[in-house]
């Protein structure tokens, strides 16, 4: 069975997510607009949208995902995983 992993990349003005293999051959890829707009759960709940359009257009199953890796400004509570209050993002708690 094949290994894939997910590269994200949270940025002020995009979300970029990147499908490869574990060679790190790019597979599939989108890049949506950030949310500016809506509560401190608009942007993982792209993210999840966007892997989950990625998985369905490559056919990849989520068994076959082995990671998940995320790219961002900080600050970062390391003990929970959330973004306390990034300064080029307008949400506090991502």
């Amino acid at each position: 069975m094949t290994m894939y992993g997910v590269g994200v990349d949270l940025g002020a003005t995009y979300v970029r997510t990147a499908l490869a293999d574990r060679e790190g051959v790019i597979i599939d890829k989108l890049v949506e607009r950030t949310p500016k707009q809506g509560d401190n759960m608009a942007i993982p709940r792209l993210i999840a949208s966007m892997i989950k359009k990625l998985l369905d257009k490559t056919g990849v199953k989520t068994d076959e995902l082995r990671g998940i890796g995320i790219g961002s400004i900080g600050p970062l509570n390391i003990e929970t995983g959330v973004l306390i209050n990034p300064p080029n993002i307008p949400f506090k708690n991502v």
